[in-house]
């Protein structure tokens, strides 16, 4: 390859982290403060319900999958030559995905910049680490982590918040620490992308549904899983009939107000403190 190819490859910042930790957000704010530069997200590569079943057993106690998800789940290998395009100065037909369905719905044209972002999971890991010239690791506490993704796959993806925080508590967070020294040493830049609720959710309405009466029960975070911010508030509310509801205030907006399970309420409780 001449010199001058070489100068006008794509130069490739690689944001990876745990789900929530902020990726996406973080890359966006590089693709408007770079100059020409655009975001690559890797869950456009999804495949989708129609992948059929696989197994999501590593077979390696000491290395499960991240989040407990085949690879597989994901095109890598479409994204690997898209990238490889991309860095190449050649536009690319890059899929779709759609959040609510769960399922590829499309695709568009996707044009080269001087700068790309790679947004995802795999992003410090080969063979999408190799071809990077800045890896950064996003990282954040497992109360804003979660609380994010709460707030976002309920609102937003319209998903129960049941099966978010099982996923989550017992997927997600679990497998995480396997990757993250390994993810630490790879990276050229760590961002602690700790969360300003009041901020970051002004964008989502407050829930308009009636509040269960009953005794309110404040929960906070242990210490090693962060901390409630200014303007934040979680409850658990015992409604008369014996049934829990998780309420997550910001500001003076009820964004969270649903009926979780006993698995659920059990599940909160390895990881915060019920006052």
């Amino acid at each position: 390859m001449s010199n001058e190819m070489i100068a006008n490859r794509a130069f490739v910042i690689a944001v990876s982290g745990a789900s929530a930790a902020g990726k996406s957000t973080i890359s966006t704010i590089l693709s408007s403060e770079i100059p020409q530069c655009t975001v690559l997200n890797m869950d456009d590569y999804l495949k989708g319900w129609g992948i059929g079943l696989l197994n999501h057993d590593s077979g390696n106690p000491n290395r499960p999958y991240f989040a407990r998800l085949n690879p597989n789940v994901y095109d890598l290998k479409k994204l690997h030559e898209d990238l490889i395009q991309l860095k190449d100065g050649k536009s690319i037909e890059k899929p779709v995905f759609d959040e609510i369905m769960k399922r590829p719905c499309g695709i568009r044209i996707f044009e080269p910049s001087k700068v790309l972002v790679l947004d995802g999971i795999y992003s410090l890991e080969s063979p999408f680490l190799e071809l990077g010239d800045v890896p950064i690791l996003i990282e954040a506490s497992l109360h804003d982590r979660l609380f994010r993704k709460v707030v976002r796959n309920s609102i937003s993806y319209k998903q129960d918040i049941n099966d978010i925080i099982h996923t989550y508590l017992t997927d997600d967070e679990p497998t995480y620490p396997y990757y993250k020294d390994e993810f630490r040493a790879k990276a050229r830049l760590i961002v602690n992308n700790s969360s300003n609720p009041v901020r970051d959710f002004a964008i989502y309405p407050g829930k308009q549904t009636a509040i269960y009466p009953g005794i309110g029960s404040n929960i906070i975070p242990k210490t090693e899983n962060g901390t409630l911010h200014m303007g934040e508030r979680l409850e658990i509310v015992w409604s008369h009939d014996e049934q829990r509801s998780l309420m997550y205030t910001v500001g003076n907006k009820v964004l969270i107000n649903n009926i979780i399970n006993p698995d659920t309420y059990e599940l909160l409780k390895n990881y915060y403190e019920v006052k």
